[in-house]
């Protein structure tokens, strides 16, 4: 499982409040300080500590400097890929496209194929560094287009990526309730 320093992460946040607070509350030339002096400085603080930990979560997070606190490799962005599929006593391949959002908090996989499109519902990193562990695990549905339905029903899966080549492969497997099986393998674009 993923290993977050959470203690630093709130000690940082904290910190990072405090001084915000300080520096709003004791401007150079003031020599007392009124209750609403406090109020307008704690109004300024929670606001720029939201903005901050907003961008935080969106955006900076992914940033090598933060590794320290937060393992999570980003993988946003587009990707090209092949399914290798095993389904009813026959195989294949298949050209995919697979988009990946994600912020600190969420992640979302969406692979399109010429045939459906499948959306992840919950997804989780395991990163063991001492295990040499880093994959991505999601559980997806899958909608065919209205004209393959027949052939291809609504159906659910999960799939099992490793982050390879510093995250810009990812490699693994995926199954199905409709006993589909196969492997997949995604290279980012650059």
């Amino acid at each position: 499982m993923v290993q977050v320093n959470y203690r630093s992460v709130v000690w940082c946040a904290v910190i990072v409040v405090i001084a915000l607070f300080i520096l709003f509350l004791f401007p150079w030339n003031y020599t007392s300080i009124t209750l609403a002096e406090i109020w307008k400085a704690l109004g300024k603080t929670v606001t720029l500590s939201l903005i901050i930990f907003t961008i935080f979560i969106k955006h900076l997070w992914r940033y090598k400097i933060f590794r320290f606190f937060i393992p999570i490799p980003y993988l946003g962005g587009e990707w090209d890929g092949i399914l290798r599929y095993h389904w009813n006593g026959q195989a294949g391949e298949k050209t995919i496209k697979l988009t990946i959002r994600q912020s600190l908090f969420h992640i979302q996989f969406i692979i399109k194929s010429d045939e459906s499109t499948s959306r992840s519902c919950s997804a989780s990193f395991n990163i063991d560094e001492l295990r040499g562990e880093n994959e991505v695990i999601y559980s997806y549905s899958n909608q065919p287009s209205i004209i393959h339905r027949d052939q291809s029903p609504i159906h659910y899966g999960a799939a099992r990526l490793n982050i390879v080549d510093n995250n810009s492969k990812l490699e693994g497997y995926y199954w199905t309730d409709r006993k589909t099986v196969g492997e997949l393998v995604f290279n980012k674009r650059r």
